[in-house]
């Protein structure tokens, strides 16, 4: 469902913060203390998460755009806060279900005094799921770039102590290489949005943008394969790999690293995904859709429908139960695991609950990596 917010949108946006039941990611340059402190309430009543990437440009605070204060209140609350250079997005996320995406600041002026027009998406008949999808990948990717930009007390304090001086003055000139934060110009192709790469259906050079690492999850926990059933039942076609999916699995590019998980269980008989193999995936487009004949000749493709190709596809050629539980992944890692998880309390260990696949860290693929390759992945 989609929905445009043109008016009462600091209502519109509340009452969708306040249906939260786990976390709440944001985006936006401007920040101001009303906001804070109704965001900062919703946080204490529920216990939810909180994640906000914005702008630290001084220009932005000595002339109130943005409240160095209210990004203060922020972090002594233990929010996470982080800055991008140039940032221009406004989104807000909501248990990864919802989406708000605009023209409105996290401030009383984008809320309520300018004129402003966001659109609402909500999961609903699964009409807005992909765009949903995009916005939280969007985030994630954000969120992975920026984790050496949180923005600390002590840089707002200093802040505070270099515009203090200058307050009463009509204009003020600085060097703008004060500024802090991300710079996202610096990527390899600079004049390419990062949201547009995930909104568009454009084919795109594996060799012109980052590499992105993915757990693609096989079969719902009612489908969980026994400990002693060999994991190769999948016949490889010339070294290539299909996985299924019961949604459309935008987000991946081609040249993205996927490994492989199956609902099992691991050595001791306790139930977890066990990861056993990986390769490099090819980008979804529309034709990978199983056709009605496949629908009406084997059931399992109306519930799973949708398909990508992983080539170069390396596997543990052994029973189940010994391959990798995503347990020791998590145990090793924690809330590292994962981009939206990354300096979170979330419990790390039920975020794959109820997924078909993950975006994962550079942390995450290089410890899967080397322990599948010490199991003999081949």
């Amino acid at each position: 469902m989609a929905k445009l917010l043109s008016e009462n949108i600091k209502d519109d946006i509340f009452d969708l913060f306040d249906s939260t039941k786990d976390q709440i990611n944001i985006i936006s340059p401007f920040i101001g203390m009303q906001s804070v402190k109704e965001l900062l309430r919703i946080k204490n009543e529920k216990n939810i998460n909180i994640n906000l990437i914005t702008r630290f440009k001084r220009q932005d605070f000595f002339s109130n755009a943005s409240n160095l204060d209210a990004l203060k209140l922020l972090i002594e609350n233990n929010i996470p806060v982080y800055a991008v250079k140039n940032l221009h997005t406004k989104l807000y996320l909501v248990d990864e279900s919802s989406m708000i995406l605009g023209s409105s600041n996290f401030t009383n002026g984008g809320f309520i005094t300018n004129i402003e027009l966001n659109v609402l998406f909500e999961k609903e008949d699964g009409d807005s799921d992909e765009i949903i999808e995009a916005g939280n990948n969007y985030f994630s990717d954000l969120l992975n770039k920026v984790m050496n930009y949180k923005i600390t007390l002590d840089r707002i304090q200093r802040e505070k102590d270099e515009i203090e001086p200058h307050k009463k003055q009509a204009g003020w000139s600085y060097d703008p290489k004060v500024d802090y934060g991300y710079e996202a110009e610096k990527e390899k192709n600079p004049k390419t949005d990062i949201l547009t790469k995930y909104l568009t259906d454009t084919e795109e050079n594996s060799d012109s943008i980052e590499t992105t690492a993915w757990i693609k999850f096989e079969g719902f926990s009612d489908e969980r394969r026994m400990p002693g059933d060999e994991i190769q039942y999948k016949k490889l076609v010339n070294g290539t790999y299909k996985t299924y999916f019961p949604k459309r699995p935008r987000g991946f590019k081609n040249g993205d690293l996927v490994f492989i998980g199956v609902q099992s269980y691991d050595l001791k008989n306790n139930k977890t995904v066990m990861i056993y193999g990986y390769g490099i995936a090819r980008k979804w487009d529309k034709s990978m859709e199983a056709t009605i004949e496949e629908k009406r000749n084997d059931s399992r493709r109306v519930r799973w429908p949708f398909f990508a190709y992983i080539d170069n596809f390396k596997y543990i050629n052994k029973e189940i139960k010994y391959s990798l539980p995503i347990t020791d992944l998590l145990t090793e890692i924690g809330n590292n695991t994962y981009p939206s998880t990354v300096g979170t309390k979330k419990n790390v260990f039920i975020t794959h609950c109820q997924k078909d696949k993950l975006k994962i860290t550079d942390a995450a693929k290089e410890y899967l990596l080397s322990e599948l390759n010490k199991r003999d992945c081949k």
